[in-house]
Order: C-alpha cells, then sequence, then structure tokens
C-alpha cells in the first residue's frame, strides 16, 4: 500500500463568509464548532480589561494545550462507541444530508431531481470526533456527555437559513406550522424561506397539507383566498430526528 502522510489542520478566527460553504459544495471534509459571545457588552470589556492588566490568554492556555499534547494515544484501545450511539450518530448525519444537500435552480426552476448527498464520511468524522472526545474526557466509551458536543458540531457544520427551517419543523413537528409564522419563528425573510421550504420538501425533508377548515378557523383565517398550508417534517425527516435524540 502507498505509504500516505497524516496531516491536521484547525483554521480559527474566520470571518462569515466561511458560511458561504454550507450546502456541501468541498463535500464532507469540514467540521465546524463556532463559539459565539453570549453577552456581547461582557465580552467587550474583558478584552479590554485584559489588555489593561496585561493579560495574555494564550500563556494560561499554553499548560492545557502542553498536557493534552503530552498524552499518548494507543490507537488499538481508543473508547469504543456503543451499538445505540452509532444510531444516534447515523441519524445526526441523515439530518446533516437534508439540510446541506444542494438543489440546483436555474432562473428560479429545477435543473434536476435534487439526490440527497450519502453522508458516510461524514459519519465516520462524527465517529472520530466521538471517541476521540471520550479519550479526552478519559471515558471507556462514548456517552451522552460526548454526544451533546458532537451534536452541536454537527448543527454548526450545517449552518444557515435551511438548518433554521429544520429545526423549527421540528419544533412543530407534531401540529405544523404556517409559512408566516415559520418566517417570525425562524427569522428568515420571505423569499428566502420560501426556497428553503421548497428544498427541503423537494430533498424529502419536509411535508405540507393544505389547512382544514377547521384549523383555518382555528388559526383566524376567513376563509377567503388560497387556503393556506401547515409544513411538518416529512416522515423520514421525523425517524432521522428520533435516531439522533436531537430534541432531547
Amino acid at each position: 500500500s502507498p505509504h500516505r502522510t497524516c496531516y491536521f489542520s484547525l483554521i480559527a478566527g474566520v470571518t462569515h463568509s466561511i458560511y458561504k460553504n454550507d450546502r456541501s459544495d468541498y463535500g464532507e471534509r469540514f467540521l465546524r464548532y463556532e463559539i459565539k459571545a453570549d453577552n456581547v457588552e461582557d465580552h467587550i470589556r474583558r478584552a479590554l480589561s485584559n489588555v489593561r492588566e496585561k493579560v495574555y490568554p494564550e500563556f494560561s492556555l499554553r499548560p492545557i494545550a502542553n498536557a493534552f499534547l503530552a498524552r499518548k494515544v494507543d490507537p488499538d484501545n481508543l473508547p469504543t462507541l456503543p451499538k445505540f450511539m452509532e444510531s444516534r450518530l447515523v441519524g445526526l448525519s441523515t439530518i446533516i444530508s437534508y439540510i446541506r444537500s444542494r438543489v440546483e435552480r436555474h432562473q428560479g426552476r429545477l435543473i434536476y431531481r435534487p439526490v440527497l448527498e450519502t453522508p458516510t464520511r461524514l459519519a465516520m468524522q462524527l465517529l472520530r470526533l466521538s471517541r476521540f472526545l471520550a479519550f479526552v474526557y478519559n471515558k471507556s466509551a462514548v456517552d451522552d456527555q460526548c454526544y451533546r458536543l458532537v451534536k452541536q458540531v454537527a448543527m454548526h457544520t450545517c449552518h444557515g437559513w435551511h438548518r433554521d427551517a429544520f429545526l423549527t419543523l421540528m419544533e412543530y413537528q407534531d401540529k405544523g406550522i404556517e409559512m408566516d409564522d415559520l418566517i417570525n419563528e425562524a427569522q428568515i425573510e420571505k423569499t428566502q424561506a420560501h426556497r428553503c421550504m421548497n428544498d427541503l420538501l423537494n430533498l424529502g425533508a419536509a411535508h405540507r397539507k393544505k389547512m382544514s377548515t377547521k384549523q383555518r378557523v382555528r388559526a383566524g383565517h376567513d376563509g377567503k383566498g388560497n387556503i393556506p398550508y401547515l409544513w411538518t417534517l416529512s416522515d423520514k425527516a421525523k425517524k432521522a430526528v428520533a435516531l439522533a435524540k436531537l430534541n432531547a
């Protein structure tokens, strides 16, 4: 077999233009994790304080990084992945596939029937991430603590409007949601929301049905004009959500 050299790269401090490539333009080669400042004002004040007090965060991080790098890894004795956790990774990979598969259009019309990407490489990446998180946490097997972080990485990897639309549908998967309500809930402008929902529909992740008379009366519609649709996740998408324990 040919000799291969393994390289690992970490890109930090990138701008938001990285989100332009959220539709598998480069295959499934990148996992992303975003660290957000919960309180922007507090974040700014801490940065100013570090300058004033001459505090250098990299100095405190140095021993942590050295301790991590000093640990020896035995590839034949890494933490295991339980069977139930394997099912969660299958569901999680399927969800990401729904969210970031590309739907090609020309002048607003579909060029071809879209096909879901096969997320095998992504599943392997999430598997490796899960096992090495368990290694860092000194665990013998991947558990819920590891999986919580894996879920965050998965959702950050498919950052974008399609993810927000999918997660909003997930919240309303039992009763469904109207388009105008989805626009407000997911905070997506109208044109983009319609495109996202039609993409998810064409990919088999979403389902829509016209509201019944009783539902229209309950929602306050006067019965005039076009009958509105209720949007939900498709049965296959609901199965993936259940497998992944995404709302747990």
